[in-house]
């Protein structure tokens, strides 16, 4: 299909997935640093405001529909992460998301077909 990238998908698929349990983590916060709770909090809806832009900017320069179907893959991508949570736990993946949504994010940008 010329209107998807693998590679694109699956930066999008890891970003929003770990924006995902970030979020999580943010609501099911049980830590004592307040610090830490606002820089979570700030990555996770700072996260969720990229994703939005990016689906709307995805449907602009490639094709409307295609927003819908990266999201359907976004789910999917979600219930297989769930595998890798039971084994890891959440505030690990939480952590490593610090690091990987904003590599994702770039890269989900930068491999947009036909951009």
């Amino acid at each position: 299909m010329e209107n998807f990238e693998t590679w694109n998908v699956l930066y999008y698929v890891l970003f929003w997935t770990f924006i995902n349990y970030q979020q999580k983590h943010y609501q099911n916060f049980r830590g004592h640093s307040v610090v830490g709770e606002f820089i979570l909090g700030i990555y996770a809806y700072g996260g969720m405001i990229v994703a939005l832009t990016f689906m709307v900017y995805y449907g602009f320069t490639v094709v409307w529909w295609a927003p819908f179907v990266l999201f359907l893959m976004g789910i999917i991508g979600m219930s297989i992460m769930v595998v890798v949570k039971q084994l890891i736990g959440l505030e690990i993946l939480s952590i490593l998301g610090f690091i990987i949504v904003p590599i994702t994010g770039y890269l989900m940008f930068a491999t947009i077909p036909n951009s």
